[in-house]
């Protein structure tokens, strides 16, 4: 019997709700990632609540599983400081405050500013 036999059916479907996830993300399908995390608050609660003596979890199964939880959890922060970065990118064009980033000769992020159109009435 290999550690992935002895696998919990619950452990199992959490490891490929967290593979989901990350593909969603990957894929920017935002929307299917209410329902995974709907399914994986489920989950989480079934394997908390389910008595010890029907979990078979190896630490190897464990460690494969938290490893996978924090590649999703970085991805997640990843996404979320794009979106947040993306939309402030939106207020400024908004506020007629665009920027540029650009990169300097020696590789260091830089910020061109444009300066805000007016309007000029010519007769």
């Amino acid at each position: 019997m290999t550690d992935r036999d002895s696998v919990h059916p619950v452990q199992a479907r959490l490891a490929e709700i967290l593979g989901q996830v990350r593909a969603a993300l990957r894929a920017g399908d935002y929307a299917a990632l209410d329902r995974l995390a709907a399914e994986q608050g489920s989950l989480i609660d079934a394997l908390i609540g389910a008595p010890a003596r029907h979990l078979r979890l190896p630490a190897p199964e464990i460690q494969r599983l938290l490893a996978s939880a924090e590649r999703t959890r970085r991805m997640l922060a990843a996404s979320i400081s794009g979106l947040k970065s993306a939309a402030q990118r939106q207020r400024e064009r908004a506020e007629g405050r665009a920027t540029s980033r650009i990169y300097t000769e020696g590789g260091h992020r830089a910020r061109l500013e444009t300066p805000a159109a007016t309007l000029e009435k010519r007769s």
